[in-house]
C-alpha cells in the first residue's frame, strides 16, 4: 500500500496516536491481570462479569475490520446495499443470543464441544473443538494483514514489523490476563471504535452533508438496496440462518456473567450496539466514491480519512481500526486456545492436569496460533482468503442442529447420527465453498445442509433421552 501523502505529513501525530493507544492497552490490561487469579478467572472471568462488562467485549468480538474497513469498501464499491451487513450480522447475534446464551449459561459447561460431549459422546467433542479452534487462523491473519497496511499507510512503518509488533502485544495480555483483560480491552477498543468513527461522520456531515445528500452525487446503482448481490446478501442471511455467534468465540464470553438471564441480556445489548456503526462505515464508503473515484476499494476509505480529513480524525480513525481489528483476534486466540485445553488436552492427553499444566497449555496454544497467523500474514498470503471462507461454513452451522435439539427437542439422535451429521456439515460446506451451488454463499447453503442432516439423522435414529441425560443439561 503507498503511503499517503497527508499521512506523511502528519506522521508524528499518528505514531502519537498509536502510542497512546499502546500505553492504555497495556494499562488496561494490567486491571484485569490483576483480578486473574484461578484457572476459572482467566477462562472464564470467575463467572462474575458485570452485564456491563459482557456487553461490550461480545460486541466488539464482532466488530472487526470486516464491519468497519469491509462495509466501507463494499459501499465504495456497491453503495447503500453495504448497510445490511452490519444490520443482519446484529440481528444474527440477536437471534443467537436468544437461541442459546441462557441454555449455555444455565448448563454450567465452559465449552460448546463439552456440552455436546455430556448427550453425542467424546468424539462429537474431538470434532467440533478441532473445527471451531482451527477456523480462526485465516480471519486473525486477515486482521493482522489490515492492520499492517493502514499502520504503513499512516505512519510509514514497515508493515511487516506492525504485524509482528500488534500480534506480540495481543498474545501477551491475552497469555497474562485472560478473560478479564480481554474484557477491559475489548471495553476501550469498542469505545475507541466508536469516538472514531462518530467523529470521522460528523465531521464527513459538516462538509459534505449526509448519507442521502451523498448518494444524490452518485450513479443511481449506488441507492439500489440489493447492489452487493445474491452471493452477498445469501453469506449475511445465511450467518442468522446458521446462527453463527452460537459459537465458542461469543458464548463463553455468554458463561463468564453470573446468571442466565445476565447472559441474554448482555448479548441483547451487544447486538444493540452494532448496528449504529455500519451506518458510519457505509457513509465514509459513499463519500470516498464521492471524492476519490476509480482507487482499489480496498485503500479507498483510508485514503479518505488520511489525504481529506484533519489530523485529528486521522489519529482517531487509525486507532479505531487497530482497536477493531485487537477486539476480534484477542477473543479468537482465547477461544480457541479454551477449546483446545478443555476438549482435546484434558479429555484425550492428560485428564488429570493440574491447573498449572492446563494454564501452560493455555498459553502455549495462545502463543501458537497469534504467531502461526503471523507466519500465514507474511509467507502465505494467497492462503488467508480460502482460510476465511471456511470459518463460517466451520462455524455453528456443523453443530447447531445437534445442539438445538438438546435443548429444544424431547429426543436426541444417537452418538453416533451426530457424528456423522457434523462431519459431513465439514465436507458439504468446505466443498460448497469452492463449488457454490445456484450463486449462493456456502454459508446459507452450508446451513441448509447442516440442517438437512440433523434432520434425517432424527428421523431415523431419535429416542427420549434417559433420566441422567436430562440432569447433564
Amino acid at each position: 500500500m503507498p503511503q499517503l501523502p497527508s499521512a506523511l505529513s502528519n506522521r508524528g501525530k499518528m505514531y502519537y496516536s498509536v502510542l497512546l493507544y499502546i500505553v492504555l492497552l497495556v494499562l488496561v490490561s494490567w486491571i484485569g491481570w490483576k483480578k486473574t487469579h484461578t484457572l476459572d478467572d482467566h477462562i472464564l472471568a470467575g463467572r462474575s462479569m458485570p452485564v456491563w462488562l459482557a456487553a461490550f467485549t461480545l460486541a466488539a468480538t464482532l466488530v472487526g475490520t470486516g464491519v468497519t474497513l469491509g462495509v466501507g469498501e463494499l459501499a465504495y464499491q456497491y453503495g447503500v446495499s453495504a448497510m445490511f451487513y452490519p444490520i443482519i450480522l446484529g440481528v444474527a447475534l440477536a437471534a443467537s443470543i436468544v437461541a442459546t446464551a441462557g441454555a449455555f449459561r444455565k448448563s454450567g459447561a465452559a465449552t460448546i464441544p463439552e456440552l455436546l460431549a455430556r448427550t453425542y459422546g467424546k468424539k462429537v467433542q474431538a470434532l467440533a473443538a478441532g473445527a471451531s479452534a482451527l477456523k480462526w487462523m485465516g480471519p486473525t491473519a486477515a486482521q493482522y494483514l489490515a492492520v499492517g497496511y493502514i499502520i504503513h499507510a499512516a505512519t510509514g512503518l514497515d508493515p511487516a514489523i506492525a504485524i509482528i509488533a500488534g500480534a506480540i502485544l495481543i498474545v501477551a495480555y491475552v497469555i497474562l490476563g485472560g478473560a478479564w483483560a480481554i474484557a477491559y480491552t475489548d471495553s476501550l477498543q469498542f469505545v475507541m471504535v466508536y469516538i472514531g468513527f462518530t467523529f470521522l461522520f460528523f465531521s464527513g456531515v459538516s462538509e459534505n452533508g449526509g448519507v442521502f445528500t451523498v448518494l444524490q452525487k452518485l450513479e443511481p446503482e449506488y441507492s439500489n438496496w440489493t447492489g452487493v448481490g445474491v452471493y452477498t446478501l445469501t453469506a449475511w442471511i445465511g450467518s442468522m440462518v446458521a446462527l453463527s455467534f452460537a459459537d465458542q468465540a461469543w458464548l463463553q464470553r455468554s458463561a463468564m456473567v453470573k446468571t442466565p438471564r445476565d447472559a441474554v441480556v448482555s448479548g441483547l445489548a451487544a447486538a444493540a450496539m452494532v448496528l449504529p456503526i455500519g451506518y458510519f462505515t457505509v457513509y465514509a464508503g459513499l463519500l470516498a466514491a464521492v471524492q476519490t473515484p476509480g482507487l482499489d476499494p480496498k485503500t479507498a476509505v483510508p485514503n479518505l480519512i488520511f489525504a481529506s480529513f484533519p489530523p485529528q480524525v486521522a489519529a482517531l480513525f487509525l486507532t479505531a481500526i487497530l482497536a477493531a481489528a485487537m477486539s476480534c483476534v484477542d477473543s479468537w486466540l482465547h477461544s480457541s486456545a479454551t477449546l483446545v485445553t478443555r476438549d482435546i488436552y484434558m479429555e484425550f492427553i492428560h485428564p488429570k492436569a493440574t491447573e498449572k499444566e492446563q494454564k501452560r497449555v493455555m498459553n502455549l496454544v495462545t502463543a501458537s496460533m497469534g504467531l502461526g497467523a503471523v507466519a500465514l500474514a507474511l509467507i502465505w498470503q494467497g492462503a488467508i482468503i480460502s482460510l476465511v471462507f471456511l470459518t463460517w461454513v466451520w462455524g455453528s452451522g456443523i453443530y447447531i442442529g445437534p445442539l438445538l435439539l438438546v435443548w429444544y427437542s424431547s429426543k436426541r439422535i444417537s452418538p453416533r447420527a451426530a457424528f456423522f451429521v457434523i462431519t459431513a456439515a465439514i465436507v458439504a460446506g468446505t466443498a460448497l465453498t469452492y463449488y457454490p451451488l445456484f450463486g449462493l454463499s456456502p454459508i446459507m447453503t452450508g446451513a441448509i445442509a447442516g440442517y438437512a442432516l440433523t434432520a434425517g439423522a432424527y428421523l431415523l435414529t431419535a429416542k427420549a433421552p434417559d433420566e441422567k441425560e436430562k440432569q447433564d443439561d
